[in-house]
This record gives structure tokens, sequence and C-alpha cells, in this order.
């Protein structure tokens, strides 16, 4: 998990100079934490507390519906419709 964030983190990264980059994050910090929270931390810990208790394959399936909780959450929550 740890690594596939860091890349990504990377690549977006790179896509800067770094001394644009550590000044836009200074100045959205706070934002950047909170949607760090909630879009990386949370549903990691979340989904490898529940599968302590779940069997492999309703996992597998449960993770395999993220991209349709993404885009429901996009068309109910943010009026997204395309």
């Amino acid at each position: 998990m740890a690594l596939r964030v860091g890349i990504g983190a990377l690549f977006l990264i790179a896509r800067r100079p770094l001394a644009q980059t550590a000044a836009t994050m200074k100045k959205r910090a706070l934002p950047l934490l909170i949607v760090g929270i909630l879009n990386s931390a949370a549903p990691f810990c979340l989904f490898a507390f529940a599968e302590l208790t779940l069997l492999a394959g309703a996992t597998s399936i449960i993770n395999a519906t993220t991209p349709l909780w993404g885009a429901l959450v996009a068309w109910l929550w943010l009026k997204d419709r395309r």
C-alpha cells in the first residue's frame, strides 16, 4: 500500500518544479492532509480491519466494486453527470 501511494506521489511531484510544488503544498497543507486521510489512510486501514473477519472471496468482490462506489458518490454528491 505504501509503495503504491508513494509511487503515485512521486509522479505527481514530478509534474511541476519542486520549489513550486513545495510552495503549493505549504499553502494547502490542511486540505491535502484531509484528502490524504479520506482517500488513502482511512480506506486502506478500514479494509485491512474488515479482512480480519471476512472471507477472501468476499473481500475481493468488495474491492472490485470500488470504481462503482466512486462513480455513485460522484453522481449523487458531486452532481457529476458525465
